[in-house]
Formats: C-alpha cells, structure tokens, sequence
C-alpha cells in the first residue's frame, strides 16, 4: 500500500493512459472534484471534508493519499 500513496504520480499517468486522456486532464477532473467536495452546500460533507483534511483544502496528492488509505481500509475491516 505504501508503495502506491508514494506514487500517485505514476497512479495518474495510468489513469491518463487507460482513458485516452492527457496526465492534465486527469489533474484538471481530479482538482474539480476537489473543488466541488469542499465547497460543497451539504453540511454532512463538510463535517467528512473537515474531518478528513483538518488543515484546508487538500492538494491533489495528500487528497489521493486520503483516498487511498481509506479504499484500503475498506478492504481490511
């Protein structure tokens, strides 16, 4: 697992290459998501985005770091 929360640049390239799109754009989907989540009206969301990332807005690498850690952890629980 360590492995790929090092990497997320390599995990992005294949992203890029498995949907025919450029490495910007998957930065561009990914920081749009970002963006949406954390501006996000719901309440609900807003306590998960504050609660996952206590110190701001995430960049796009601590944000997949988070995601995957918890992909991860909803494979051993």
């Amino acid at each position: 697992m360590e492995k790929y929360l090092s990497d997320t640049d390599g995990l992005i390239e294949k992203v890029a290459a498995k949907n025919a799109i450029s490495k910007e754009e998957v930065l561009r989907e990914i920081q749009s998501t970002i963006d949406l989540a954390w501006n996000h009206d719901d309440p609900s969301i807003r306590a998960r985005q504050q609660a996952l990332f206590p110190n701001g807005k995430p960049s796009i690498d601590e944000f997949l770091s988070v995601a995957i850690k918890q992909v991860m952890n909803s494979f051993h629980n």
